[in-house]
């Protein structure tokens, strides 16, 4: 009998495979994962302490990405999600998911494109114990996340300019900043400033905003001199407080080069008659052959909802920068 279950599994697989003809579904955070019901708690606490483990402070703690348990055999119910995992630790054990993985991948970690449908990533990772899944995933951490994001940026390059771009704040940015950075139509320029190449854009509620202004370079040659320099400019440009509150710094990629990149939390004033608050997300961007950097925060405010779509699509759109060579 549970041979003829494996045919069946193994005939359906073979006909849904590369069979896809329709866009995969996302809220930008949710990772699905198909594994046992053995392992799940195993499987679920390695993704989440080694793979997925970075957290937005809004200043509510937000996962970046979260890993949700789906029973194995609902991986032949053909899901539409964008983000799959398919994991087996196999142990000696011959389950549903151990076959479904011995028969798309070898022993490690590997991924499939647009499975069940378009814009679809699967991950195979199949391991013969809990060790062997925590090095393959050390190994592999930054090639797994560097293709989330790329699908994510192609997703959100769709959805959040289906309206089009805003050509004339595309333009005033180029001619002030020499950088090209993709804008949405929705987006109003809040205040400009020519002669000290300050600009402020926005868009209403749920609100987000994004400042771009020149700053000498010598201001940010250390996390600590780069945030006493955001909380001085923030405030004198912005009227708002930068807060001292798991502030987060990170190195990025950024079209072969280095970028650093500072996450936070800002704040009206004590005296604000609508006080309010939310996450930030600053790049500082070194300018070539001069003394200055050029600096890119986005500020989103949604007081008492989830802020990851909004976060990310901020990141997107200012990782959408070029410079005008």
């Amino acid at each position: 009998m549970f041979v003829k279950e494996k045919n069946k599994i193994l005939i359906a697989l073979f006909l849904v495979f590369s069979c896809s003809n329709n866009t995969s579904t996302t809220n930008y955070q949710n990772i699905y994962v198909y594994t046992s019901e053995e392992d799940k708690n195993i499987v679920l606490k390695v993704l989440n302490e080694n793979l997925f483990n970075f957290t937005y402070n809004t200043p509510k703690p937000e996962r970046k990405y979260r890993p949700i348990y789906k029973p194995a055999i609902e991986f032949m119910n053909s899901p539409k999600h964008s983000l799959m995992m398919l994991v087996s630790i196999e142990e000696e054990k011959d389950t549903t998911v151990d076959l479904i993985a011995n028969r798309l991948s070898g022993k490690g970690i590997s991924l499939a494109n647009n499975y069940y449908a378009d814009e679809q990533l699967l991950f195979i990772l199949n391991h013969s114990n809990q060790e062997n899944m925590v090095s393959e995933i050390d190994n592999y951490r930054d090639w797994i996340l560097g293709k989330i994001k790329d699908n994510e940026f192609k997703k959100l390059s769709k959805h959040s300019f289906k309206s089009g771009p805003n050509e004339e704040l595309i333009s005033n940015i180029k001619n002030m900043f020499g950088i090209n950075m993709y804008v949405q139509k929705d987006y109003k320029k809040i205040r400009i400033n020519d002669d000290s190449n300050f600009l402020w854009i926005g868009r209403a509620f749920p609100y987000r905003w994004i400042v771009i202004y020149e700053d000498v370079q010598h201001f940010y040659q250390t996390p600590k001199t780069s945030w006493e320099r955001l909380k001085y400019k923030f405030n004198d440009h912005l009227d708002i407080d930068v807060v001292s509150y798991k502030t987060q710094f990170e190195t990025i990629d950024f079209q072969g080069d280095e970028m650093r990149k500072i996450y936070g939390v800002y704040s009206t004033k004590i005296d604000s008659k609508n006080p309010t608050g939310g996450p930030f997300i600053t790049y500082i961007i070194d300018q070539n052959q001069t003394n200055k950097v050029l600096i890119v925060s986005g500020f989103v405010n949604f007081p008492g909802k989830d802020k990851i779509f909004h976060i990310k699509e901020l990141e997107y759109i200012i990782e959408t920068i070029t410079k005008d060579e």
